[in-house]
């Protein structure tokens, strides 16, 4: 039986066409500075945050498009940011990522899509 022929690996991937405001949330400034290589383009603003409090601040101004969102924050997960967005109503578009630890070496947990428009997608990191 041939698995991998079964998988599509843009399924869950948000179409960031036409997107202009980013926000990267991680606590390492290395995996900040490789999403905002990845995500760079012309008329794109990208911002980072390193906490979740920081996060929080800046989504609370309802005007970003897309999140790059790091589960394991030191000070506030990244799913509870997401029940935050869900629970606020704001319909940004997510895609969260968290690299193993020593604890476990589990995927993180596949988010559901959020409210109206929005989706995310889950992605474990090398760490």
């Amino acid at each position: 039986m041939d698995i991998v022929s079964g998988i599509d690996p843009m399924k869950d991937i948000p179409d960031i066409t036409g997107v202009s405001q980013i926000l990267i949330v991680d606590d390492e400034p290395r995996f900040r500075s490789a999403y905002r290589e990845l995500l760079a383009g012309k008329d794109r603003h990208i911002e980072e945050c390193a906490t979740g409090r920081e996060a929080l601040q800046r989504l609370g101004l309802r005007d970003i498009d897309v999140v790059v969102l790091d589960l394991k924050l030191p000070d506030i997960g990244g799913i509870e940011i997401m029940e935050w967005l869900a629970r606020n109503k704001i319909g940004t578009p997510r895609s969260s990522s968290s690299a193993p630890t020593s604890r476990s070496t589990r995927p993180s947990m596949p988010c559901a899509r959020g409210p109206s428009s929005s989706s995310a997608s889950t992605a474990t990191r090398p760490s």
